[in-house]
């Protein structure tokens, strides 16, 4: 069922992003400023084969501003190179590249789009790490898709071992719900004093705070039929992940079942 509202891990995403972007252009006007940067052949060879690239694929007024650049390269190139005359800027800078940048293949590093794409993968890895590590740590901050390995955890319960029942934490991390829609899951079912306990056990997240509520194997079996279907839907995920998901969650309710009919 498709979730109402902004996607969870958008404001995430257009954070780390951001973030991303911001350290790269920080690290690149640092290189700028840099004496070595300013003084070093190299350097002037890498704004040479930024102009002819320009000159190559840029509109009019770009080519227009490289002029004075280009005249400042060859003000510099007559004292250190290249001393062959050039019919041409293009011709100049090529030159200008090879004499001061041997060997450099720099046609090969032209960003075609792909610096952008792998942005765009890290930040969204970074605003999935983000947003779950939040969620760990805060009730009304949610995951933005389920757990599959904290779903195969569900199968480890032990009916007669509270110290093995999962938390409202626990399941908001496995199936991605709200956690005080999984409490109100809970609270349709009438459990009975022993089916909702408190031990003193926490979160290995958790060092602090008070002790949460464990849920027994019946309260988390209604959590996973909840779940299955009103499966939140993930588009960062293809369909093979989803399936993968839910299959987790059915092996769990099964699993569930299982160990309720044996503990009668």
């Amino acid at each position: 069922m498709a979730r109402r509202g902004r996607p969870r891990q958008s404001r995430e995403f257009e954070r780390a992003l951001k973030e991303l972007n911001k350290s790269r252009k920080d690290l690149a006007q640092k290189i700028r400023k840099s004496p070595f940067f300013k003084e070093s052949p190299s350097s002037r060879a890498f704004v040479a084969a930024r102009l002819l690239l320009t000159l190559e694929r840029g509109k009019r007024f770009q080519i227009a501003r490289c002029e004075p650049l280009i005249a400042e390269l060859r003000g510099w190139g007559r004292v250190n190179g290249p001393i062959e005359q050039s019919r041409n800027d293009s011709e100049f800078l090529d030159q200008f590249i090879k004499k001061h940048a041997p060997g450099w293949n720099w046609r090969n590093q032209i960003d075609d789009g792909t610096l952008a794409a792998q942005n765009e993968q890290i930040a969204k890895e970074n605003a999935v790490t983000y947003r779950t590590d939040r969620a760990k740590k805060e009730r009304f901050f949610t995951a933005n898709s389920p757990n599959i390995e904290y779903l195969h955890a569900l199968k480890r319960l032990v009916p007669n071992d509270p110290t093995t029942w999962p938390t409202a934490r626990d399941l908001k991390l496995a199936t991605a719900l709200l956690e005080r829609r999984i409490e109100k899951i809970i609270a349709s079912l009438s459990p009975n004093k022993n089916e909702v306990v408190v031990i003193a056990l926490r979160h290995k997240f958790r060092k602090r705070g008070a002790f949460p509520k464990r849920f027994a194997p019946r309260l988390v079996r209604a959590v996973l039929q909840k779940f299955l279907k009103v499966q939140p839907s993930d588009s960062s995920r293809d369909k093979a992940e989803r399936e993968a998901v839910r299959q987790a969650a059915i092996a769990a309710k099964r699993s569930l079942a299982a160990k309720l009919v044996a503990f009668r």
